[in-house]
């Protein structure tokens, strides 16, 4: 009877330690850095030294130091190296020391080796200047030069979320007639525009980094950096592993060439709208090589898009504080090209979480989070529901796809989904497709689009312009409904201002939200509805799951999407190194990284 006590007791007592544990490591209490976005800049001078300019945009709760890590071979070396925080310089340290507190860094900045360091010195939100050279940054192949360089290293912690990086030389603008670029490591793009290399990434994790290979004339810079090897040698070696396709790479052929090549190739489906403004904008870059023709051009379109096709940012702003009370279209789907035209980030994600809350909301799935890991979703699929309509039939047949059954129940979780996605990617683009359609055959019937047609005389010339570069032609009756989405966009962010509290109408929120994932802002918008009714995540169809595990879900699947497609699809352009999509792989051999970076 004592042992049997005794064991009763020491459960007891076991239970309530692994109580406090959970509350001590609550999600809501832990520290958490954050790193939300670095932008690069880096001019080349004439004799090929690089000056680079870094912007850390970091949140940062607990650590020492921020790093970056460099692996330089001479005469590679490092000079002028400095750091300001929010604006204010900090200090050179004589020395650095990593295992030093965190006072002691406070303020000032060195080198370890080859890391650059420096003090993180306040926590919170601020931003890190970091300023250095590196010379003799482009490389002497025994054909060409080169840059090949790993700008975001491998093993970043925190992972860094989002970067941007533009390379220019005021020597010499880079232009498609003498330069060829690729980039690895990253979901993203990269093009030469106005004489600069610029390459944007999408929402990050920690497997991704940010290499890029440019392509140089022999002879175009002074730099010592010599190399026994062809340009060739490196850029196949970077090929290994990479989406591009070294069959596609044709060093001989034009960019005109290439172009022509992928049209007579292109198969008959829509071209997405990121692979249209790809395309005009590698032919923008490609007018700049004529001069200011091609600079008055490139003014000439940007003028016409932001005056009729602004983006979503732009026309909030133009129609700040207007609202639109009621949903503008019969749903989310068929606003898909108003969303697409404002081009509204990652609409295609977006598109998927409004999917799935839809799918939701009218019972057809259920989401819990995964108990074993919290970070990650599955869904339970309703018996006896039948199909929804177009087009959430097509992403409902992809999740019945990707069911097992477990006793009668059909259960997806999240890893076998994105398995059945990179098997399956069709099924993925059968839904987007689908909803592309939808959106296509109601702005038509509604008397929202028209035909693009050569414009008349006397017509419009900007207008016309505009029109083109959309790749559709909006009616008036369709600039007025794109304008009420984008007052119905202003309304849902303003929402816990304009309304009163009072008993919530959930189904209606529920539906709101929907319309709040197409847009981009749903976790902005649940917000506004707990501001005004807090118990409204209880009372929700969402509340199984956090809305971030969403959005984590939909960029987690297009990345499988994409990776899929494009080894399926390898881009000729891309792999002749003349812009368009980033590969998720690849760039091995390059310099300057490899040293990790981050805070510790």
């Amino acid at each position: 009877m004592v042992g049997r006590a005794c064991r009763r007791w020491i459960g007891y007592i076991s239970l309530l330690l692994a109580v406090i544990s959970l509350i001590l490591v609550s999600p809501s209490v832990l520290a958490e850095n954050r790193i939300k976005r670095i932008d690069i800049t880096v001019n080349i001078d004439q004799q090929g030294n690089a000056h680079f300019i870094e912007n850390w945009h970091t949140d940062l709760e607990e650590g020492t130091e921020l790093y970056k890590g460099m692996q330089l071979e001479a005469p590679m070396a490092i000079r002028d190296f400095q750091v300001a925080l929010n604006g204010q310089p900090l200090k050179a340290a004589d020395s650095w020391n990593v295992d030093a507190s965190f006072e002691d860094k406070a303020g000032y900045y060195g080198q370890n080796g080859q890391e650059l360091n420096w003090g993180i010195s306040q926590y919170g939100e601020n931003t890190y200047q970091v300023s250095y050279t590196v010379e003799n940054f482009v490389v002497n192949t025994t054909t060409d030069q080169m840059i090949f360089w790993e700008f975001i290293n491998k093993g970043f912690s925190p992972a860094i979320e989002k970067f941007s990086i533009s390379i220019q030389s005021d020597y010499r603008p880079f232009d498609y007639d003498h330069n060829r670029i690729w980039a690895f490591g990253f979901p993203g793009q990269i093009e030469i525009s106005q004489g600069k290399i610029i390459a944007q990434s999408q929402a990050l994790d920690s497997s991704h980094y940010g290499t890029m290979l440019i392509q140089i004339p022999a002879g175009t810079y002074a730099s010592q950096m010599q190399t026994n090897r062809a340009f060739e040698d490196y850029l196949k070696q970077a090929f290994e592993g990479s989406d591009y396709n070294w069959q596609d790479y044709n060093p001989n052929m034009t960019y005109d060439q290439i172009q022509q090549m992928n049209t007579a190739n292109q198969p008959d489906n829509k071209m997405s709208k990121g692979e249209i403004f790809t395309i005009l904008g590698s032919a923008v870059a490609v007018s700049l090589s004529v001069g200011g023709w091609g600079v008055y051009t490139t003014w000439k379109n940007h003028k016409a898009r932001r005056r009729f096709y602004p983006k979503l940012s732009e026309r909030a702003k133009d129609l700040a504080g207007e609202y639109y009370r009621d949903q503008p279209t019969p749903s989310v789907f068929v606003a898909y090209h108003f969303l697409e035209d404002l081009q509204v980030e990652d609409v295609e994600q977006n598109i998927f979480i409004a999917g799935i809350l839809s799918l939701i909301s009218e019972g057809y799935i259920s989401a819990h989070v995964d108990p074993n890991q919290l970070n990650k979703t599955m869904f339970y699929l309703a018996a006896g529901v039948g199909e929804p309509e177009a087009p959430l039939d097509k992403l409902y047949d992809l999740l019945v796809l990707a069911s097992q059954d477990t006793g009668g129940q059909l259960v997806i979780n999240q890893d076998r989904l994105s398995q059945t996605i990179r098997g399956n990617y069709k099924r993925y683009s059968a839904y987007l497709e689908a909803v592309d359609q939808a959106s296509e055959e109601f702005m038509s019937s509604a008397g929202l689009a028209q035909p693009l047609y050569a414009p008349e005389k006397g017509a419009d010339q900007l207008r016309a312009r505009a029109d083109q570069l959309n790749g559709r032609s909006y009616t008036d009756a369709g600039f007025a409904k794109r304008d009420d989405l984008v007052r119905y966009h202003n309304y849902l962010l303003d929402y816990s201002l304009l309304n009163e509290r009072h008993t919530p109408e959930v189904t209606l929120w529920d539906q709101m939200m929907i319309f709040a994932a197409g847009l981009g802002i749903a976790d902005q918008v649940e917000q506004e509805f707990n501001k005004i009714y807090p118990e409204y995540q209880q009372l929700t169809s969402y509340n199984q799951v956090p809305i971030y595990n969403y959005y984590l879900l939909s960029r987690i699947m297009q990345d499988q999407y994409r990776q899929a497609y494009n080894k399926a699809h390898p881009d000729i352009t891309a792999s002749s190194g003349f812009g368009g999509s980033s590969s998720m792989g690849g760039g091995g051999g390059s310099f300057g990284g490899g040293g990790g970076g981050g805070v510790r």
